[in-house]
């Protein structure tokens, strides 16, 4: 009991090191992506989570690994009491690594989301300076209430180029602006700032749309 105890705080601390993209990923999957900016609140305490996350799988460890007085000496039934103690041992250690996989896992999600992150803006960066074969894109500029993550950069940016039209999106975490390179003819501004209500994000406000070729963002 004490080891799936740790087990279950290993867990709820690992998510709550990781609120800030994990949240709005599972909110987003269930509809309820409003809420999606509430991970933030969680994020400068991250460290004391993944701290506190490390203890409890530690101690977890340390009742599963260590040796027991009744296993010294014994048969290897198991329909003895030493023998469904060691194959419960074994069932604990099973699951102990499987929660210790989740674990690192949901502790690793925002560097990985990050990385990728940094990608995508590459790619839009290139979108944005170097394709010039698209003549009539315009650009529109959003102010995101819940851009606070790169989880969340990420769900806005597969969000809206989804839609036919829009050729590449930017986001800046800093300042919570995104910035869509897209066809008028194709998508209106207004769509591309309902999709994004559509996902649960609060837009503040959408920018004049600006021809190509002029300076819309530093």
């Amino acid at each position: 009991m004490k080891k799936m105890g740790f087990l279950v705080g290993a867990v709820l601390t690992a998510l709550a090191a990781s609120a800030c993209c994990v949240l709005p990923a599972l909110l987003g999957a269930i509809g309820a992506g409003t809420a999606a900016g509430f991970g933030a609140v969680l994020t400068p305490y991250r460290p004391y989570f993944i701290a506190l996350t490390l203890l409890f799988l530690g101690t977890g460890f340390y009742f599963a690994y260590r040796s027991e007085p009744s296993e010294e000496g014994s048969c290897c039934a198991t329909d003895s009491p030493t023998g469904r103690l060691r194959l419960s041992r074994k069932i604990s250690r099973f699951i102990l690594w499987g929660v210790t996989a989740l674990v690192l896992a949901t502790i690793l999600y925002p560097w990985l989301s990050e990385e990728k992150l940094r990608r995508e803006d590459l790619q839009a960066q290139i979108a944005f300076s170097q394709d010039t074969s698209r003549s009539a894109a315009t650009t529109a500029v959003f102010t995101v209430k819940e851009l606070d993550c790169a989880a969340c950069a990420l769900r806005i940016q597969q969000a809206l180029t989804h839609l036919k039209g829009v050729y590449a999106v930017r986001t800046d975490l800093k300042t919570r602006r995104v910035t869509v390179l897209y066809n008028p003819k194709q998508v209106a501004p207004a769509a591309l700032q309902a999709q994004l209500t559509r996902q649960g994000f609060t837009v503040y406000g959408l920018a004049d749309s600006k021809a190509k070729g002029e300076r819309c963002c530093p």
